[in-house]
């Protein structure tokens, strides 16, 4: 992962509990998701939140 967060040539940004994905709908943000889990940043950028 880059210093600034930037990750998949600009194709999403993370920090602790968010994504920016710079284009709108669901194939992209699936895009984002699916790198998080192979590269397995999704440990850190994904914050688990127990059930209410």
């Amino acid at each position: 992962m880059a210093g600034d967060g930037e990750v998949a040539n600009g194709s999403y940004f993370w920090a602790s509990g968010q994504l920016i994905v710079p284009e709108p709908g669901i194939p992209a943000m699936t895009a984002a998701i699916r790198e998080l889990v192979r590269s397995g940043d999704i440990t850190q950028a994904g914050i688990r939140c127990d059930e209410a």
